[in-house]
């Protein structure tokens, strides 16, 4: 069971990440995102993969 949680946990930092640097560097949802609304999506990405990244080392220092 540790496994497919750290499994699906890895993949929404990935998807998180990725969508952040999309929403950053390219014109990806530009026609709905436009200045600080942006700029909160950006912030907003960043913490929850960064609460995600603690989650998952927290996890994989748990012991069973």
């Amino acid at each position: 069971m540790k496994y497919i949680s750290l499994f699906l946990a890895s993949l929404s930092i990935f998807l998180c990440l990725t969508l952040l640097y999309f929403i950053a560097t390219t014109e990806l949802f530009s026609d709905r995102l436009q200045g600080n609304k942006k700029t909160v999506m950006i912030l907003i990405l960043s913490a929850y993969a960064g609460f995600r990244i603690y989650k998952l080392i927290k996890t994989m220092k748990q012991k069973d």
